[in-house]
């Protein structure tokens, strides 16, 4: 079922292309009509992708639409974000062991989400990532080349001064989150760079 509605936003996606550029040449509509088109589909087809993850999370993910719904990030706005975060978190849910294709090419675009004020998601994305990968030495090592431990420590340094004095920059549950998976990364053996 994944499968067919990812493969079904492929004409709706075509179709956005060709309806582009009727609406600039003809009708003179520029980018933001465009945008606004784009993010109203996007607003529709985002919370039905995170309904099918819920229980098809393997075909999703085989299908794509982990990256899908991560590639275009940062154009969304914070509530969109959320929904495409939460989205690429029910497809991590049961990584299978031959889904290292599909995860390691989101792991670059994670480890840089760590940076956001919101880093709650990513720190579970990445951990789901790193404790599926856990017992594969090499998988660890794949996923360290990106700087995921040069990315968190930093974040839990300035946690524990923040917490000292004023209030603390993450939750409880993110600062957790993050102390887990430096030490499942350091585990490993890899080197942490």
């Amino acid at each position: 079922m994944c499968v067919c509605f990812v493969r079904g936003l492929k004409p709706l996606i075509l179709a956005l292309q060709s309806l582009k550029s009727i609406l600039v040449v003809d009708f003179g509509l520029g980018g933001c009509g465009i945008a606004k088109l784009a993010h109203m589909l996007l607003g529709k087809s985002l919370p039905a992708l995170k309904n099918i993850s819920q229980e098809h999370t393997t075909a999703c993910l085989r299908a794509g639409a982990l990256m899908a719904v991560l590639s275009y990030l940062d154009f969304f706005s914070t509530g969109v974000q959320r929904v495409a975060l939460s989205t690429a978190t029910n497809m991590c849910k049961n990584l299978p062991s031959d889904a290292a294709d599909f995860v390691m090419v989101v792991v670059p675009l994670l480890t840089s989400l760590l940076q956001y004020h919101d880093a709650k998601h990513a720190s579970v994305l990445l951990n789901r990532i790193v404790e599926a990968f856990a017992s594969s030495p090499d998988g660890l090592d794949e996923i360290c080349i990106h700087g995921l431990v040069t990315q968190a420590a930093p974040l839990i340094s300035t946690s524990i001064w923040k917490w000292a004095g004023v209030s603390p920059t993450l939750t409880t549950s993110t600062y957790t989150s993050l102390i887990r998976l430096i030490s499942t990364c350091a585990s490993g053996g890899s080197p942490l760079g």
